[in-house]
């Protein structure tokens, strides 16, 4: 769903498209050449900016007396490569000098990144320790995280890969883009207050009329300023100033203390002056004032002008989450247009903030939905990932596969008849119905995820985990809730002490998870539509990493599915000698509640005929194949083939059946490995109800995280070895 202002109000709808325009487009300190050309690309067609040696870009209008400058930054915080490692996994730095919250290195632990490389961007992740190789042990990590901690996967396993990729040393690094839109006009997503100052100045120069201004108005566009201002520095020694406002958040970001500046209340500013509060008040435009030391870029020009501060204020802010009020952002280009058409500088007494109330003005927004389903014929042989993409970006939380289990439907090929049992499984059967040995496979439909359980009065919502997973993963960072009448976005709010405050990424400092919506009570909420036992999940979104890896959330288990389909695909079912199931389940994650219905079905087959000769899961072999990973056991290298999951901590297969599947692979001439890991698997419910079972996999790393890793060679190999298993078992 879109952001979806009333009837008639076009002016938010403007905004926030420029505003998602300008946060769309990543910049760290000294790389802001994208944002700057962004920028430029939005002005009006009467400004003519300039460009001075720090790369700041400036618009002049007027001349003479008073001379004043409205400012904001382009740059956000990130990294750079300073090595790469043999294994192909890219090292990095922070680069900001500006203090940053203490949680902010790991809201990048297990999430989708962006490298600027010369060639254009290159997608990649960052590694995390996978949830089923630690369980039992106690988290893998204890201390706080570090930039010293972060490994970067682009999909590359050498140094020549990475460089065959574009990507080197000195390339910036930041988190991807993923913005939801909340209720009531407000917006989420990562660093956005930054880029609010941006829109704030590019939408009030498209509204400024210039005849109107009074004086010397410099509106600039700064670069560095999370190392030291060193892009407002360089405005500071070239220009001679009367006055400064500006427009950016509180330096070191609010949370010292409990009376904080709320989106949707107004532009805010640390210390107002008296005369923005008289043109405010004139204006009927709120303010909120939170009293602060911290003068950010704008200790720079104090001893040469007049400074003031006036921005949109923002929630979470320097998190990958930030929450802006479109509402605000009009407001504050409202007040700025107000104030420099008059040349008028503020006054230098200070006044406590007593404005007009803001108008109420109800904005509707809807989240946005993350990557449109790459579609895929239901015949021939597609790709492995255009199957898999379609599958993964599709919700399908424990007990709310239903979505998964209708595009499964729509990608079978037209032979297949597919059948739903009470338990929500989908089956199709294939081959003679009477006489023959039964084959199954079954590949789980379902992922980790929250379900809603309540709604506060606040209008937060509260939530349950769904299966095992890093709760920490989702902290800081944007969701959507898979509500009935369509998406909804939401921020899971970072610890209350995350700006001073440390932990480890498997621990949530004790705090109860809850989703921010953007509503403020709990009527609010329920008019979204939304009700317990809703799902939620990140923005799920499949991407092609270098090479022929790919990741996403919920590759585990789409992949598997993704595999049957493939064999589904390729196989013709009048050759079949055997009679075959191919199963998708439900509930893995929560129990294996699925495929122990399937359990019992087959189990009073057999007992009324000749039994079933074999149940295959085909699931994750969660791998150590990356450096953050205990390589002595569960070594399933990436692009090696298929692996047979021998041993696990469900089941351990007959030796003969292993024996019998690797057979099968080399006359098939396909590459295979077998191995033992941890977790469950669905083939596990099988042994005690007299059905054999076996479990065969690919290779994953990052597992039960956003951005778990695939080869899609080994993915193909996978559906071939089902293929091969069904004909000639």
């Amino acid at each position: 769903m879109v952001f979806a202002p009333p009837a008639g109000a076009g002016e938010p709808e403007e905004v926030h498209a420029l505003l998602r325009r300008l946060a769309s487009v990543p910049g760290i300190s000294g790389y802001e050449q994208r944002v700057r050309e962004a920028v430029r690309a939005s002005l009006p067609s009467w400004a003519t900016p300039e460009v001075d040696n720090l790369g700041n870009l400036t618009v002049t209008v007027g001349a003479g007396a008073p001379r004043r400058l409205l400012l904001a930054r382009m740059d956000e915080p990130g990294y750079v490569i300073t090595s790469v490692e043999p294994s192909g996994y890219l090292r990095v730095q922070r680069l900001a000098t500006e203090p940053l919250p203490a949680l902010f290195d790991q809201f990048h632990l297990g999430q989708p990144v962006v490298i600027g490389a010369h060639r254009g961007d290159v997608p990649g992740v960052v590694a995390i320790h996978s949830t089923h190789l630690w369980r039992g042990d106690g988290p893998p990590i204890t201390a706080p995280v570090t930039d010293e901690d972060l490994y970067v996967d682009i999909g590359a396993r050498s140094e020549d890969a990475v460089r065959a990729a574009g990507v080197g040393v000195l390339d910036p690094v930041v988190i991807a883009r993923r913005l939801v839109d909340l209720a009531d006009g407000e917006i989420a997503g990562p660093f956005l207050g930054v880029r609010a100052g941006c829109a704030v100045l590019v939408e009030l120069l498209s509204r400024l009329e210039p005849a109107k201004v009074r004086g010397t108005l410099t509106v600039a566009f700064a670069t560095q300023g999370f190392v030291e201002g060193r892009g407002a520095e360089r405005l500071a020694n070239r220009l001679e100033l009367d006055d400064v406002i500006v427009v950016d958040p509180l330096r070191g970001t609010p949370g010292d203390g409990p009376a904080l500046a709320a989106p949707g209340k107004g532009p805010f500013s640390p210390a107002l002056y008296a005369r923005i509060i008289e043109r405010a008040t004139g204006l009927g435009i709120a303010l909120q004032s939170v009293l602060s030391d911290r003068p950010g870029q704008g200790e720079l020009f104090r001893k040469r002008a007049q400074v003031a501060q006036l921005t949109a204020p923002v929630r979470y802010p320097v998190t990958p989450a930030v929450i802006v009020d479109i509402g605000d952002l009009i407001d504050t280009v409202r007040l700025l247009k107000s104030l420099v058409e008059d040349g008028q500088p503020p006054a230098a007494d200070r006044t406590p903030a007593t404005a007009a109330p803001r108008p109420s003005a109800a904005i509707a927004a809807d989240a946005t939905a993350t990557g449109a389903a790459l579609a895929v014929p239901a015949g021939g042989r597609a790709g492995a990932f255009a199957i898999l993409k379609q599958l993964v970006e599709t919700p399908g939380v424990s007990t709310r596969e239903m979505l998964v289990r209708d595009a499964i439907r729509r990608l079978l090929p037209a032979w297949a008849k597919a059948e739903v049992d009470a338990r929500g499984n989908l089956r199709i059967v294939a081959g003679p119905q009477r006489g023959a040995r039964q084959l199954l496979f079954v590949a789980h439909m379902d992922e980790t995820g929250y379900l809603v359980t309540g709604v506060a009065d606040d209008g937060m919502l509260e939530v349950k985990p769904v299966g095992g997973f890093y709760e920490t993963l989702y902290e800081g960072q944007v969701v959507l809730v898979h509500a009935t009448k369509g998406d909804v976005g939401g921020v899971v709010p970072p610890r209350a002490d995350y700006v001073a405050g440390g932990g480890a990424p498997t621990a949530f400092g004790g705090a109860q998870v809850r989703v921010d919506l953007g509503t403020r009570d709990r009527a609010a909420t329920e008019r979204l539509g939304i009700a317990p036992g809703d799902a939620i999940t990140v923005p799920k979104a499949f991407q092609r990493l270098a090479g022929t890896l790919g990741s996403g959330r919920a590759v585990d288990d789409r992949a598997g599915c993704t595999a049957l389909l493939l064999a589904l695909r390729a196989l013709d079912p009048k050759r079949l000698r055997n009679r075959v199931t191919f199963a998708f389940s439900v509930e893995e994650e929560t129990g294996l509640d699925g495929a122990a219905a399937l359990a019992k079905e087959l189990a009073s087959d057999a007992a009324k005929g000749p039994g079933s000769d074999l149940a295959i899961a085909v699931d994750t072999f969660v791998s150590s194949d990356t450096p953050l990973e205990r390589h002595g056991f569960a070594r399933g290298i990436l692009g090696r083939g298929p692996v047979v999951r021998a041993i696990d901590n469900s089941n351990i297969t007959d030796r003969a059946i292993v024996d019998r599947i690797l057979a099968l692979a080399a006359q098939a001439n396909l590459p295979i490995q077998a191995g033992l890991t941890r977790g469950g698997n669905d083939a596990s419910v099988f042994p005690a109800l007299g059905v054999p079972a076996a479990a065969i996999s690919w290779p994953t790393v990052h597992s039960h995280s956003p951005v778990e890793v695939i080869d899609e060679r080994d993915l193909e190999r996978l559906g071939d070895l089902v293929r091969v298993i069904a004909e000639r078992w």
